[in-house]
């Protein structure tokens, strides 16, 4: 069972982001980013204890 994040903490983490000089992807990064923070909401509740979906290689900057 996976709990939607709110608004709020999806603008606050994207704010985070943006102010850390992240840049932000296309929509479909975005929607992939909303999932996995729906992830690290369940795990900090103790709901799940690793993540779901796969990571994908990119380039180096990209996994910093």
């Amino acid at each position: 069972m996976s709990t939607n994040p709110t608004v709020g903490l999806v603008a606050d983490i994207f704010a985070v982001l943006d102010a850390h000089g992240y840049q932000r992807g296309d929509d479909s990064a975005v929607g992939a980013s909303i999932i996995l923070l729906a992830d690290v909401v369940d795990a900090y509740e103790g709901r799940i204890n690793s993540a779901r979906l796969p990571r994908v290689q990119g380039d180096e900057e990209a996994s910093r």
